[in-house]
């Protein structure tokens, strides 16, 4: 609606009319601008609120997906180590151990999805940082520990070989699962379970700030964050600037990735200055 016309009237209405029935005018024009002004801000908040909560619901969605596959991995890597340890080490008190049963090709089948879920959830963070200055931070967090998790799959993965086994069920390698390889297993075990910890900590977070920031507007109560005993495992928040500053340097600073990141731009400047002086 167009109130532009009644501006340019309102001086020759004054003129015809007199003071008091322009002043009455200027009320009535007054009241429907202030109206008109509520309501489409009213309609501006109704689209916003709907957008916000749609975007929730994909979030969510992508969020769910990693969390059902990270728990899947990380739960057959914890009963893996358990049971060679068990093998290996038996309890004093211990009746039937049952075979280690553990599928090397259906681990990494699960852990390709769980990876590309990691991937697509980025993907998305990355395609809405326009709604908030900070929702970045999560997108590097989410980099940085897909780089852990990377790391540890890699180490771990050759490991599980031992245990494929033919058509008929029979171990492949034919070799004994020992005390020494045991030890060698626990720590790569141990680092991909913390791997998947570190993913399955950021989307609880961000899972907390989803909630506050998009549908902050609809709900009076707010999701507290995460709490850990232990400072070292980071919470990521968008809020306040100088906290997402901190969480900035702490990716470059202090994690694999950003050594990694670090050591492959030293590099890359190394092999930039050695071509200079070539020239």
């Amino acid at each position: 609606m167009d109130l532009g016309w009644l501006d340019g009237n309102l001086v020759k209405a004054g003129l015809k009319w007199g003071f008091w029935p322009f002043v009455g005018i200027c009320a009535v024009v007054w009241q429907v601008r202030s109206q008109f002004t509520k309501n489409r801000e009213l309609k501006k908040e109704e689209h916003r609120d709907k957008m916000f909560l749609e975007l929730h619901g994909e979030i969510d969605q992508l969020v769910r997906e990693v969390s059902d596959l990270c728990g899947d991995a990380n739960q057959k890597v914890f009963f893996l180590n358990l049971n060679v340890g068990w093998h290996t080490n038996p309890p004093e008190q211990t009746g039937y151990l049952p075979p280690i049963d553990f599928d090397p090709e259906a681990f990494m089948v699960l852990h390709e999805k769980f990876s590309s879920a990691v991937i697509r959830l980025i993907l998305k963070l990355e395609s809405l940082e326009i709604i908030h200055r900070n929702l970045f931070i999560f997108r590097r967090a989410f980099g940085s520990a897909s780089y852990d998790l990377m790391q540890a799959y890699s180490a771990l993965l050759p490991l599980t070989a031992r245990f494929a086994k033919n058509e008929k069920g029979e171990p492949i390698s034919g070799l004994e699962v020992t005390r020494h390889f045991h030890e060698v297993l626990e720590p790569k075990a141990i680092a991909y379970q913390d791997a998947c910890g570190l993913v399955g900590n950021y989307i609880f977070d961000l899972g907390v700030e989803m909630q506050n920031f998009l549908l902050g507007s609809l709900f009076t109560h707010k999701v507290p964050v995460r709490d850990p005993v232990d400072p070292r495992f980071k919470v990521v928040k968008l809020e306040p600037d100088s906290y997402v500053e901190q969480l900035e340097a702490y990716f470059d600073n202090e994690t694999p990735q950003g050594h990694a990141n670090q050591r492959a731009e030293q590099d890359a400047l190394a092999a930039n200055a050695e071509r200079l002086e070539n020239e």
